[in-house]
């Protein structure tokens, strides 16, 4: 869609039919909109990817948690026994 609107917009300075200033300046819009999006894109996955990140550390120190608790239940055991 852009890139046809870009196309036409080129086509019209070309023909005459828009000032090319108007069409610079809403090329250059265009392009801020562009980034603005690929910005707000690679935020959401940072976002994700650190979700992600802490999801497993949480799993691992869970784990490491329950682990500790058994070693700690057997070297109760060997005390009592």
């Amino acid at each position: 869609m852009l890139k046809q609107k870009l196309i036409t917009l080129g086509d019209d300075v070309m023909a005459g039919r828009a000032h090319r200033g108007d069409a610079a300046v809403a090329a250059q819009c265009w392009g801020v909109a562009v980034r603005a999006v690929e910005a707000e894109i690679k935020f959401k996955e940072l976002l994700e990817s650190r979700i992600v990140e802490t999801q497993l550390k949480v799993q691992e120190q869970q784990e490491l948690l329950s682990r500790m608790e058994e070693l700690e239940n057997l070297l109760a055991r060997e005390r009592v026994g």
